[in-house]
């Protein structure tokens, strides 16, 4: 509505403007030190150098990625070969008539199986996960 002093304004808080935050410019982000870019000491202007990886950590890491890749691949064919065994045993026919407290067998099989197989393997997976890495970072300190 509007009278002779001219359209209502909203009353309450003013919206504060918008402001930008952008980071401060090093001479890395500005294409100085060969374009290297890398995070900031924090005593000035120019980017820490990380030192460059051995061949012998390398070495290590990549062991250690083809460990845990060779435990992720039998982990999971190790779920998928318990989970087939349990779908064939539920689809026995001595199971299929059978029930408990008005549950047949094969739910409870399927149902109350598979929980105990897939905690079972994440324990193995995380035990065996954490003694690769303890192994090789104990191969990395000796050397």
């Amino acid at each position: 509505m509007t009278d002779a002093t001219g359209p209502e304004r909203p009353t309450g808080p003013v919206p504060l403007p918008r402001v930008r935050v952008t980071a401060p410019q090093t001479a890395a982000s500005r294409g100085g030190l060969g374009g290297a870019i890398g995070p900031s000491t924090g005593t000035g202007s120019t980017p820490a150098v990380r030192p460059q990886p051995s061949e012998a950590d390398r070495l290590f890491v990549r062991s250690l990625i083809r460990s845990q890749l060779r435990l992720a691949v039998v982990c999971a064919l190790g779920f998928i070969v318990s989970l087939a065994v349990l779908i064939v045993i539920s689809a026995l026919p001595v199971l299929a008539d059978a029930s408990w407290m008005g549950v047949p067998l094969p739910w409870l099989l399927l149902g109350l199986g598979a929980y105990p197989v897939v905690l079972g393997i994440a324990v193995l997976y995380r035990r065996a996960s954490r003694r690769n890495e303890s192994g090789y970072s104990s191969l990395a300190e000796d050397s």
